[in-house]
């Protein structure tokens, strides 16, 4: 089977029982793995509450800008194509095309992010 299947249903497999874990726990991965490159935007749980949820994360890499975000009961990803700071193409994907393509971008990055891509793709077969 190719990798991309094996991501597909290594997605379907984490999301299934609770999206909202599967999100904080890819957040913290990529932001484990990808020191300063990752964004991660959390939003109080209540007026007075220490607790957060993530409520989106964003990782740029050489070619593209990828956005996670929590919209409703799902998420919703973007890849966005930019150059010197100008976005010339916006791509919504579904989840398992954004982790295929993100994994790919990592795939293409030497040195210590190789162990981010690694990483991520631990984090989803697991």
């Amino acid at each position: 089977m190719s990798e991309a299947f094996d991501l597909q249903a290594a997605w379907m497999r984490k999301s299934q029982g609770d999206i909202k874990a599967f999100f904080e726990a890819l957040a913290a991965s990529l932001e484990a793995g990808f020191p300063g490159q990752v964004e991660v935007r959390r939003k109080k749980d209540g007026l007075f509450s220490k607790t957060s949820h993530v409520e989106g994360l964003s990782i740029r890499t050489q070619n593209y800008q990828f956005h996670l975000e929590r919209e409703g009961a799902g998420l919703r990803a973007l890849r966005a194509r930019e150059v010197r700071g100008v976005v010339l193409k916006r791509d919504d994907l579904a989840i398992g095309e954004w982790l295929e393509s993100l994994t790919t971008e990592l795939a293409g990055v030497s040195g210590d992010l190789v162990k981010t891509r690694d990483a991520l793709h631990d984090f989803l077969m697991s």
